[in-house]
């Protein structure tokens, strides 16, 4: 798998961004960040598969079925049957992302990150950094007819985001 990684990074950045649901800089960004954790090493014979690889492995891994439905009980166990087609949850909505102000991210309640982009700081403004997402670039790819995102007043009003209402006036 390495070889293709390397491959499509390379040569087909478009077909990896396809497979991998991240863009090629966000994947390098991404690498650089993880690659010294110790969780990428071991006192076995055995060598581990490398860092890109490992990190190919685990963004591909998109909700499955099971994965969705369980998130939108968890939404209607919190909520209302009515939200529960909200599934997912994006910038700090559930993960309080003010000691990472580069990342971000798109999550289940559970908080598995299901796609995220890298790079934007707090001066950019989540919709902009929003747009750089894949789910943002194609939602019809990952939404079905009804279903939304939780986002807050930040984002723009249209069919794919539940916004809050700022109380500030």
């Amino acid at each position: 798998m390495e070889m293709s990684i390397s491959s499509m990074l390379n040569k087909r950045p478009d077909k990896f961004q396809e497979q991998i649901h991240i863009t090629p800089p966000t994947f390098d960004a991404l690498v650089k960040e993880i690659q010294d954790d110790l969780v990428f090493t071991n006192n076995a014979n055995q060598g581990q598969q490398s860092v890109e690889e490992q990190l190919a492995v685990t963004l591909v891994a998109f909700p499955d079925t099971t994965e969705k439905e369980a998130a939108k009980q968890w939404v209607e166990n919190h909520s209302c049957h009515a939200w529960c087609n909200g599934w997912c949850f994006v910038g700090g909505t559930l993960i309080p992302l003010e000691f990472w102000p580069a990342w971000y991210v798109v999550s289940l309640p559970n908080l598995q990150i299901i796609n995220f982009s890298y790079g934007y700081t707090g001066s950019t403004h989540d919709s902009t950094a929003w747009e750089q997402t894949m789910i943002a670039q194609d939602y019809g790819k990952y939404l079905e007819d009804g279903e939304w995102i939780w986002a807050d007043s930040a984002y723009p009003v249209c069919s794919h985001f539940m916004t809050s209402l700022s109380l500030d006036s």
